[in-house]
């Protein structure tokens, strides 16, 4: 027995002795990050049609048009000045050269001060400051109705313009001041995002 634990313990010397090769493997992983400033707007300006006169009962035909630059065109029963405001939002930061989609309501509800008559402006568009005789058709939230490499300074003001249309006044429309922001108006939203 002691023949047999002498030969194992000089087995296990040697086997300690001898080097061990062991087998391991590393490597390295890199992290990456891309940043982009987030967008924010302001500097609104909203829309306005100014004074509006009309005769009759408003009706199909009795338009107010406004385009990107505020001019004004009226038609039917509707007449007023030759220009207004158009509706304006600037880009006030984001990062420059990316594409940018803007999305904004296709129509507009304007009420009178009891929110009980009421005249919509429809067929809103949208454009850059850059390019005012190019607008594009508002498509709703949701849904493009244009796109552009955003350019701080020079490519970061869209303008609004839209049609007063006659033909979505209330049975009981009559003269005063109509507003968006009067009870049950709706506003126009304009959304901003990366594409």
């Amino acid at each position: 027995m002691k023949i047999f634990n002498k030969k194992t313990l000089g087995l296990a010397a040697i086997a300690l002795a001898l080097p061990m090769t062991v087998m391991a493997a590393s490597t390295t992983i890199e992290a990456t990050a891309s940043f982009r400033e987030a967008i924010t707007l302001g500097g609104e300006v909203d829309m306005a049609f100014g004074q509006v006169d009309y005769s009759g009962t408003p009706g199909a035909g009795d338009t107010v048009t406004m385009d990107l630059s505020g001019n004004l065109t009226s038609a039917g029963n509707f007449t007023g000045a030759a220009t207004g405001t158009a509706g304006s939002v600037d880009i006030q930061t984001g990062t420059d050269g990316l594409t940018i989609e803007v999305q904004c309501d296709t129509t507009a509800t304007l009420t009178d001060a009891a929110g009980s008559e009421s005249i919509q402006v429809n067929n809103i568009s949208v454009g850059t400051i850059d390019n005012l005789g190019s607008p594009s058709a508002c498509a709703g939230t949701g849904s493009a109705a244009m796109t552009f490499a955003l350019s701080a300074g020079t490519n970061d003001t869209l303008k609004l313009g839209g049609v007063l249309d006659g033909n979505t006044a209330s049975a009981g429309f009559g003269g005063g001041a109509y507003s968006t922001a009067n009870t049950s108006g709706d506003n126009i939203e304009v959304v901003v995002i990366y594409q």
